[in-house]
């Protein structure tokens, strides 16, 4: 995480192109998914293993469907309900989390790669969260960003966020992603 806040930070320092520039990319072209997850020093974790019967994703007409919930080395990051404004920051940790799991997904589905995707369509955001809790979208911004770090104009999508009363495993967030993968991606 301590290394996500430092990407986060740089790129608040820098342009984009100048932190490519400093990890010894060409800005010349654009620089592909797992070029910016490399200079952005994002480690996505190995894939989640379902806790129950389904797949860990679906694809359909060039489309993954994939959930996730905020689990890190096999237990739940943050558990519980956010009921104030002092746990959003607690909330976006593990809504990053989340969206790291997501994108690992992907990576698997693809063959080892975030360069299949053509767009990040929607997301839906499900945030534990008691009725005095109104900020779902705050949380939800900081899985948005992420993909808008990765993949630029490709990774602005549709998004809603909801607030629920208990999710799966305790955890506080759960998002469900739908991105459109390039034709020929395998």
């Amino acid at each position: 995480m301590k290394r996500h806040m430092i990407s986060i930070l740089l790129l608040l320092l820098f342009p984009l192109n100048t932190l490519f520039a400093m990890n010894g990319l060409t800005t010349t072209r654009t620089a592909t998914p797992d070029e910016r997850l490399k200079a952005l020093a994002i480690t996505l974790p190995d894939m989640p293993a379902p806790v129950g019967h389904y797949r860990p994703y679906a694809i359909a007409d060039n489309m993954i469907y994939i959930s996730q919930v905020a689990l890190k080395n096999g237990k739940i990051l943050n558990p519980g309900a956010l009921k104030s404004a002092s746990d959003i920051a607690r909330g976006q940790e593990a809504a990053q989390q989340t969206i790291l799991n997501v994108l690992a997904v992907v990576k698997q589905a693809c063959g080892g790669t975030l360069n299949c995707v053509e767009q990040i369509v929607r997301l839906d955001g499900y945030i534990a969260s008691t009725p005095q809790f109104f900020d779902q979208p705050k949380v939800m911004d900081a899985a948005s960003n992420i993909l808008v770090d990765i993949f630029g104009e490709k990774g602005i999508h549709a998004r809603s966020a909801v607030g629920a009363t208990s999710l799966p495993l305790n955890s506080p967030i759960e998002i469900t992603a739908m991105i459109k993968l390039i034709a020929d991606h395998k």
